[in-house]
């Protein structure tokens, strides 16, 4: 449920940012890409695992560091496709979904096992 409303936050933030505001695609890709990851960061930490780690801005860094990881993967894909994919709004959301569910499962392996390691031993 959590990765779900990322991918939408990031979808929207990247339309908006590319369509409404006219910022490269690469550049709006990796703003898009931030505030879904500090999203997913917060809905994890309600959600989906225990918060009981008191230190927010480490557990936060965490993530964004491990998301960061999770990302090459995520914006290579996305770069290939939406070069190869017609070059409309269809293709990029194309692009963006596949990229997103390539870097979803080491995201979530990450949490789990770094960023929200502490909060699970408890």
């Amino acid at each position: 449920m959590v990765g779900s409303l990322g991918f939408l936050i990031d979808s929207i933030s990247f339309f908006l940012l590319f369509s409404l505001f006219e910022i490269d695609t690469i550049y709006a890709r990796l703003v898009a890409f931030c505030v879904a990851a500090s999203a997913n960061w917060l809905g994890n930490r309600l959600f989906t695992f225990c918060k009981h780690n008191p230190n927010k801005l480490t557990q936060w860094l965490r993530f964004m560091f491990s998301a960061g990881i999770s990302a090459i993967p995520n914006l290579a894909v996305f770069v290939w496709l939406s070069t190869l994919l017609p070059s409309s709004d269809l293709g990029l959301f194309i692009a963006l979904a596949c990229g997103a569910l390539i870097g979803m499962g080491s995201n979530f392996l990450l949490s789990q096992h770094w960023v929200y390691r502490n909060s699970l031993e408890q």
